[in-house]
Protein backbone atom coordinates (compact mmCIF):
# COMPACT_ATOMS: atom_id res chain seq x y z
CA UNK A 1 0.00 0.00 0.00
CA UNK A 2 2.88 2.37 1.02
CA UNK A 3 3.85 2.36 -3.09
CA UNK A 4 0.48 3.44 -4.31
CA UNK A 5 0.13 6.55 -5.58
CA UNK A 6 -3.06 7.14 -4.19
CA UNK A 7 -5.64 6.18 -1.08
CA UNK A 8 -9.53 6.10 -1.07
CA UNK A 9 -10.38 6.00 2.30
CA UNK A 10 -14.75 5.51 3.21
CA UNK A 11 -15.86 6.83 6.03
CA UNK A 12 -19.36 6.70 4.61
CA UNK A 13 -20.63 4.09 6.97
CA UNK A 14 -19.40 3.77 10.90
CA UNK A 15 -16.12 1.86 11.90
CA UNK A 16 -16.06 -0.82 14.05
CA UNK A 17 -13.31 0.39 15.36
CA UNK A 18 -11.46 3.82 16.03
CA UNK A 19 -8.18 3.92 13.58
CA UNK A 20 -7.05 7.46 14.14
CA UNK A 21 -3.45 5.90 15.74
CA UNK A 22 -2.64 3.68 12.89
CA UNK A 23 -3.55 5.79 10.37
CA UNK A 24 -1.63 9.19 11.96
CA UNK A 25 1.51 6.62 11.34
CA UNK A 26 0.75 6.21 8.12
CA UNK A 27 -0.25 9.39 7.03
CA UNK A 28 1.49 11.34 9.48
CA UNK A 29 0.49 14.49 11.63
CA UNK A 30 0.96 17.99 10.35
CA UNK A 31 -0.16 19.19 13.83
CA UNK A 32 0.05 18.23 17.45
CA UNK A 33 -3.85 18.93 18.42
CA UNK A 34 -6.79 17.39 16.43
CA UNK A 35 -9.32 18.68 18.41
CA UNK A 36 -10.63 20.70 21.19
CA UNK A 37 -13.34 19.48 23.25
CA UNK A 38 -15.95 21.45 25.63
CA UNK A 39 -17.25 19.11 28.32
CA UNK A 40 -19.83 19.68 31.09
CA UNK A 41 -18.21 20.52 34.75
CA UNK A 42 -20.77 18.22 36.86
CA UNK A 43 -19.80 20.14 39.90
CA UNK A 44 -21.55 22.78 38.51
CA UNK A 45 -24.54 22.54 36.20
CA UNK A 46 -24.30 24.86 33.08
CA UNK A 47 -20.56 25.46 33.14
CA UNK A 48 -18.58 23.95 30.66
CA UNK A 49 -14.91 23.11 30.49
CA UNK A 50 -12.77 23.24 27.17
CA UNK A 51 -9.88 21.09 26.64
CA UNK A 52 -7.79 20.27 24.15
CA UNK A 53 -7.14 16.17 23.74
CA UNK A 54 -3.68 15.13 24.55
CA UNK A 55 -0.84 16.26 22.78
CA UNK A 56 0.33 14.11 19.65
CA UNK A 57 3.76 13.75 18.30
CA UNK A 58 3.86 15.47 14.59
CA UNK A 59 5.28 13.20 12.28
CA UNK A 60 5.78 12.85 8.66
CA UNK A 61 3.83 10.35 6.03
CA UNK A 62 5.19 7.30 4.96
CA UNK A 63 2.72 7.60 2.31
CA UNK A 64 3.42 10.28 -0.63
CA UNK A 65 0.34 9.72 -2.49
CA UNK A 66 -2.89 11.64 -2.88
CA UNK A 67 -5.30 10.16 -0.18
CA UNK A 68 -9.35 11.03 -0.70
CA UNK A 69 -11.10 10.68 2.21
CA UNK A 70 -15.02 10.30 1.25
CA UNK A 71 -17.81 11.14 3.44
CA UNK A 72 -21.43 11.63 4.17
CA UNK A 73 -24.28 11.88 5.87
CA UNK A 74 -24.14 8.70 7.79
CA UNK A 75 -20.38 9.17 8.70
CA UNK A 76 -21.15 10.16 12.85
CA UNK A 77 -19.53 10.15 15.90
CA UNK A 78 -16.68 7.72 15.64
CA UNK A 79 -16.49 8.12 12.01
CA UNK A 80 -16.63 11.99 12.36
CA UNK A 81 -13.39 11.82 14.77
CA UNK A 82 -11.41 9.15 12.77
CA UNK A 83 -11.85 12.02 9.78
CA UNK A 84 -10.55 14.70 11.82
CA UNK A 85 -7.46 12.68 12.54
CA UNK A 86 -6.89 11.54 8.79
CA UNK A 87 -7.28 15.12 7.94
CA UNK A 88 -4.34 16.18 10.01
CA UNK A 89 -2.51 13.86 7.37
CA UNK A 90 -0.36 14.99 4.23
CA UNK A 91 -2.20 14.84 0.93
CA UNK A 92 -5.34 14.64 2.47
CA UNK A 93 -8.72 16.03 0.50
CA UNK A 94 -11.99 15.32 2.11
CA UNK A 95 -14.36 14.34 -0.36
CA UNK A 96 -18.52 14.29 -0.19
CA UNK A 97 -21.46 16.14 1.86
CA UNK A 98 -21.89 17.25 5.06
CA UNK A 99 -21.05 14.62 7.95
CA UNK A 100 -24.23 14.33 10.91
CA UNK A 101 -22.27 16.24 13.18
CA UNK A 102 -23.15 14.22 15.65
CA UNK A 103 -19.53 13.36 17.44
CA UNK A 104 -18.98 13.94 21.23
CA UNK A 105 -19.45 11.20 24.32
CA UNK A 106 -23.22 9.57 24.26
CA UNK A 107 -25.63 10.10 27.18
CA UNK A 108 -28.35 7.89 27.09
CA UNK A 109 -31.56 8.94 28.47
CA UNK A 110 -34.27 7.15 29.12
CA UNK A 111 -38.37 8.27 28.95
CA UNK A 112 -41.41 6.86 30.75
CA UNK A 113 -42.61 3.68 28.69
CA UNK A 114 -39.26 2.12 27.97
CA UNK A 115 -38.57 4.51 25.13
CA UNK A 116 -34.71 5.86 24.60
CA UNK A 117 -32.45 8.20 23.36
CA UNK A 118 -28.78 9.51 23.01
CA UNK A 119 -27.70 12.63 23.27
CA UNK A 120 -24.14 14.17 23.08
CA UNK A 121 -22.66 15.81 26.03
CA UNK A 122 -19.30 17.59 24.61
CA UNK A 123 -18.61 19.45 22.03
CA UNK A 124 -16.32 18.64 19.43
CA UNK A 125 -14.34 21.44 17.56
CA UNK A 126 -11.32 21.64 15.10
CA UNK A 127 -8.21 23.18 16.94
CA UNK A 128 -9.33 26.75 15.31
CA UNK A 129 -12.57 26.37 17.36
CA UNK A 130 -14.64 25.21 14.42
CA UNK A 131 -17.57 23.32 15.27
CA UNK A 132 -17.92 19.81 14.60
CA UNK A 133 -21.27 19.74 15.96
CA UNK A 134 -24.18 20.05 13.44
CA UNK A 135 -21.76 21.55 11.37
CA UNK A 136 -20.18 18.04 10.39
CA UNK A 137 -16.31 17.70 9.05
CA UNK A 138 -14.54 20.35 6.90
CA UNK A 139 -15.45 19.35 3.11
CA UNK A 140 -12.55 20.26 0.08
CA UNK A 141 -14.71 19.11 -2.56
CA UNK A 142 -18.14 18.69 -2.09
CA UNK A 143 -20.21 15.70 -4.00
CA UNK A 144 -23.94 15.54 -3.50
CA UNK A 145 -25.77 12.25 -5.29
CA UNK A 146 -28.05 13.04 -7.46
CA UNK A 147 -31.83 11.33 -8.30
CA UNK A 148 -30.42 10.40 -11.10
CA UNK A 149 -27.29 9.00 -9.93
CA UNK A 150 -29.27 7.11 -7.30
CA UNK A 151 -31.24 5.87 -9.44
CA UNK A 152 -28.63 4.83 -11.78
CA UNK A 153 -26.87 2.96 -8.90
CA UNK A 154 -23.29 5.14 -9.49
CA UNK A 155 -21.51 6.22 -6.80
CA UNK A 156 -20.98 10.11 -7.62
CA UNK A 157 -19.01 10.49 -4.28
CA UNK A 158 -16.41 7.79 -5.04
CA UNK A 159 -16.37 8.67 -8.89
CA UNK A 160 -15.64 12.44 -8.01
CA UNK A 161 -13.01 10.40 -5.90
CA UNK A 162 -11.53 8.69 -8.29
CA UNK A 163 -11.25 11.84 -10.99
CA UNK A 164 -9.21 14.11 -8.13
CA UNK A 165 -6.83 11.52 -7.70
CA UNK A 166 -6.41 10.73 -11.57
CA UNK A 167 -5.79 14.49 -12.26
CA UNK A 168 -2.58 16.07 -12.53
CA UNK A 169 -3.60 18.68 -9.64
Amino acid sequence: MQNSRALILDLRRYPPNFYGYILRNFLGARESIIAKQLNSDLNYPGKYILTEQDEIKTMPSKFNGKVALLVCETTQSRAEYTALWIQNGYNVTTIGSQTAGAGGMMIQQEFVGGFKSYFTSSGIFYPDMTPVQRNGVKIDIEVKPSIQGIIDGSDEVLEKAIEFINSSE
